[in-house]
């Protein structure tokens, strides 16, 4: 059967409502193929959910196909918004698929 790509996209799951937050607008999932000889039939549907910080507007956990291997990415940043810590399905945050900013503080010694 012959099916092509089809994106449904939700924004703002999970957002307070309370009014703490100013950052909206925000994909938090999206699914996908659909078949071209039963438009309303979803084959090889694929999910990804992406949790925010609401008060800065950063993903900080991406989940593919959440009801079944629940592949999870988990990004932290410093104060300033900056990736400083990705860790990636598979391992702790101390193995070799995951990657640590350096640190960003400049070295006073260090030559220009």
């Amino acid at each position: 059967m012959v099916a092509r790509a089809r994106g449904v996209n939700t924004s703002d799951a999970g957002r307070p409502t309370d009014g703490t937050v100013t950052v909206k607008d925000q994909i938090t999932g999206t699914t996908g193929a659909q078949l071209r000889v039963h438009p309303t039939v979803h084959a090889e549907t694929r999910e990804t959910r992406t949790a925010y910080d609401w008060a800065r507007g950063l993903a900080t956990q991406t989940v593919q196909d959440p009801g079944g291997l629940a592949i999870t990415t988990v990004t932290q940043y410093d104060e300033q918004g900056r990736v400083t810590k990705e860790i990636w399905p598979g391992g702790p945050a101390a193995s070799a698929g995951n990657r640590e900013a350096p640190d960003r503080e400049l070295d006073s010694a260090a030559p220009r």
